[in-house]
């Protein structure tokens, strides 16, 4: 399922409405894909703008595991990228069934430009526009050959808990302005 970023910013909106109407006080949007990230800024700071009086707020989930990577990763810098060493590691462990171990294989994120986005943890400031073609064949951009479940268990404890973490921060944030 894909949306254009004018219906998915309308979409955002539209929950944030509804979220709003049943009086709670804070939003996170929590974002799942890399490509969505400007989307997400946007609609921080379009539903805030119409809402002042509540908090809203947004991530992208895998930013949270920043220093955990550092410290697991194999690959060097794009190895993980669309289905590359973090992504495959974390479905090694939530649903090993999912992957066809025979199938791993991508192709290592290789930026041009030293300001773009060289893997999801080490992205420049530079926007570059790839047909997803140019990336990759297979779908996975980066190295999911060294992707392991233990790793994506230490990925996703690490996320589990930095999340946790961050919403009590956001409810108790909100509920000292009460």
């Amino acid at each position: 399922m894909s949306l254009d970023t004018t219906t998915l910013l309308d979409v955002l909106s539209e929950i944030a409405e509804t979220v709003f109407e049943n009086d709670f006080d804070a939003l996170l949007f929590l974002n799942g894909h890399g490509g969505n990230m400007s989307v997400i800024a946007d609609a921080v700071s379009e539903v805030g703008d119409d809402h002042p009086d509540r908090e809203v707020l947004g991530l992208t989930y895998f930013h949270l595991a920043n220093e955990v990577v550092a410290e697991v990763r194999e690959s060097d810098v794009g190895g993980i990228s669309h289905g590359g060493e973090f992504e495959t590691s974390l479905m090694l462990h939530l649903h090993p069934d999912l992957v066809d171990e025979d199938q791993v294989e991508g192709t290592r994120r290789d930026e041009p430009y030293k300001h773009g986005r060289q893997d999801l943890f080490a992205d420049g400031p530079l926007s570059v526009y790839r047909t997803f073609d140019e990336y990759s064949h297979s779908g996975a951009i980066g190295a999911p050959e060294l992707a392991s479940a233990d790793k994506g268990q230490r990925f996703f404890d690490r996320l589990e808990r930095e999340l946790g973490e961050l919403l009590r921060e956001i409810h108790a944030q909100n509920s000292e302005s009460e």
